[in-house]
């Protein structure tokens, strides 16, 4: 017998170590992680790491990029990264390939220069100056972080990246053509809000005030379904259209500016209206999705609502659209977000939820829950049910002591076992990650790991090695449990059940 136990005790571990899906590597940079990106920077099918970092001091900060690539084992190692200090003047960073080139540069942004770094033997060799402009809206020179935005882009689909520099109430779309790069200027819609109290100089004279600027939603889609696509930009309840040129630039002046009237507040509450544009049905023709935020932080509601291109929503002629669907909320919603998420090659649409409200927020300071409800509606016939077809009800939990999550924000579009159903991840708690897949219907299945690892508040998901199933990088905030610096890729090992 106490054999037997002894057998037991030395070959558990290893048993639950091969129940696992994933093979984990635990890795450090110095410093802070601000963020980490997922590229593959050579073209050769697997993915570097690449890793933001700072040291903050009181005189200054430091900021660094650190590349990580898998070696000839397929994995990542300590000894197998670059690091490069990050110069202050740069602002705004991107990914992307330079026209006629397979490999793709690290972009970067000063106040008016476009800069990259070629990765060549494993190395970030640069910088070299790409074009030269006016200025740009993102200043943040010798800050102790880096914006990512993804401006470097096929704007217009001719098969070449194009660069967009925003400005305030305008930007610059740089085109290669001719061998040289030339600027189109553009017009945008732009929203400021600012905070400043007069009633206030009597306590601090020379008081601090804040402006907040935000750029325009962009989206490329084709408007009418004639082949030929239409740049859109939404801010707000603002809808500008720009037309293409013959020649694949955008015009400089937009040829609609709508407004759509597509929702409406009490007169003694706010309201928040974002636009978005996708092809929900799959008809060739642009359609426009609405979320309407009303209320405060104890009393939200939300709707959603949609207007097919085919109705003709952009027709200026056409004052009050009339959406073809509609779905209301007790609760906050993100963006609703259009995406084929059980592989039936229809569009679906998922609505994330958060449900505050006076109950919620009590009890989310008695026990630190809040719930978030996602909210799948599968499509059907190019057409969304009224219901939702299946949902996730997930409660994040908040150490309001030191003002962060305790665990990690669902993640819903991962695809663990390769059959193309999106699955879930979700904190189980702050030491517990628990994957979950799913099957055609967007409901859990029973197969599912619980990871005893300290769990990352956003972690990423990405096929790192091209053998079509997602691996997991957990990017870890400062934590009592985690060395600075730290952070682990987790590499999908596979042998899950497909669905």
């Amino acid at each position: 017998m106490k054999l037997l136990k002894a057998l037991v005790f030395f070959l558990l571990p290893a048993v639950i170590l091969a129940q696992t899906h994933f093979n984990k590597i635990d890795l450090k940079v110095r410093g802070d992680i601000q963020e980490i990106q997922t590229e593959d920077l050579d073209g050769d099918g697997i993915k570097e790491l690449i890793v933001l970092h700072h040291i903050d001091a009181n005189d200054s900060s430091r900021r660094f990029m650190s590349v990580f690539w898998a070696g000839a084992d397929a994995k990542y190692s300590s000894t197998n990264s670059s690091e490069i200090e990050i110069p202050g003047r740069f602002s705004i960073y991107d990914f992307g390939s330079l026209p006629g080139e397979k490999e793709q540069v690290v972009l970067f942004l000063s106040k008016n220069t476009a800069e990259y770094y070629r990765w060549t033997n494993h190395q970030l060799v640069g910088p070299t100056k790409l074009v030269g402009f006016s200025s740009q809206l993102i200043q943040m020179a010798d800050s102790d972080r880096l914006l990512y935005y993804h401006l470097f882009y096929d704007w217009n689909l001719d098969g070449q990246n194009e660069l967009m520099v925003f400005q305030m109430g305008e930007a610059e779309m740089f085109y290669y053509k001719g061998n040289q790069w030339t600027n189109v200027p553009m017009e945008l819609p732009f929203d400021v809000t600012y905070y400043s109290s007069p009633t206030m100089k009597g306590v601090a004279a020379h008081m601090e005030f804040s402006v907040n600027y935000r750029a325009p939603n962009l989206f490329v889609a084709d408007k009418d379904g004639d082949g030929k696509h239409e740049l859109f930009a939404t801010s707000s309840n603002k809808c500008w259209i720009f037309k293409m040129n013959p020649d694949g630039t955008f015009a400089t002046k937009a040829a609609l500016k709508l407004a759509p009237k597509v929702g409406t507040a009490p007169k003694d509450q706010q309201s928040r209206i974002s636009l978005y544009i996708a092809d929900v049905d799959q008809d060739g023709t642009a359609d426009l999705l609405s979320n309407n935020q009303v209320g405060s932080f104890f009393n939200q509601k939300s709707e959603i609502k949609i207007f097919y291109g085919k109705n003709g929503w952009a027709d200026p002629a056409n004052k009050t659209p009339k959406p073809v669907w509609t779905a209301s909320y007790d609760g906050w919603v993100f963006a609703p977000i259009v995406i084929d998420v059980n592989a039936d090659k229809q569009n679906d649409l998922v609505v994330p939820v958060i449900n505050s409200g006076i109950l919620n927020s009590v009890k989310a300071f008695v026990v630190h829950d809040f719930p978030i409800n996602l909210k799948y509606y599968l499509g059907a016939n190019h057409a969304l049910p009224a219901q939702a077809s299946s949902e996730d009800n997930i409660n994040i939990r908040v150490d309001f002591g030191r003002g962060r999550m305790m665990n990690t924000y669902p993640q819903i579009f991962a695809d663990f076992n390769g059959d193309g159903i999106d699955d879930l991840i979700f904190g189980k708690s702050d030491t517990e990650l628990t994957v979950v897949l799913k099957n055609k219907q967007e409901q859990r299945t029973a197969d599912q790991e619980i990871l005893k690892v300290p769990t990352a508040m956003f972690p990423v998901t990405d096929d790192l090695n091209n053998d079509n199933l997602d691996d997991l990088v957990l990017v870890y905030a400062a934590s009592d449990t985690v060395t600075p610096g730290q952070f682990s890729v987790l590499i999908n090992k596979g042998g899950w059940k497909k669905y």
